[in-house]
């Protein structure tokens, strides 16, 4: 699926409430896509290629669009002890994970989550 934003919108969450389905052919990095998951009334896993993405996007929450944390998980993270308190202090939880630490949030998660690979492109390149 390719993106196309109406009237010359700069960020999908102009245009969109949910990632859609799928490959997003977005084209664009900083165009708010990962936000728009971070963001709505879902819980969702987000996997990403490093933890630099992470720390980038905790660090961004809580603010003006969304109350509560974002919990980062990856190597050093100790998922024992936070994700059950995060979980206890979230309403909608939003997990991001490096590609290689996933496994570790198995244990925890069901199919009511939405689990989202970010930067798929970066994934099929290793590969």
């Amino acid at each position: 699926m390719k993106i196309i934003a109406p009237n010359n919108s700069l960020y999908c969450s102009d245009f969109m409430v949910d990632v859609p389905l799928g490959i997003v052919d977005k084209k664009l990095c900083g165009c708010g896509l990962t936000s728009v998951a971070l963001e709505n009334n879902k819980p969702t896993i987000i996997c990403v290629p490093n933890t630099e993405v992470i720390l980038n996007k905790v660090g961004q929450y809580p603010n003006n669009r969304r109350k509560e944390g974002v919990l980062g998980v990856y190597a050093g993270v100790d998922i024992q002890a936070k994700l059950p308190a995060y979980l206890a202090s979230t309403t909608v939880p939003k997990i991001m994970v490096t590609y290689d630490s996933f496994w570790r949030l198995m244990p925890y998660i069901d199919d009511s989550w939405t689990f989202i690979v970010d930067e798929f492109s970066d994934l099929l390149d290793v590969y």
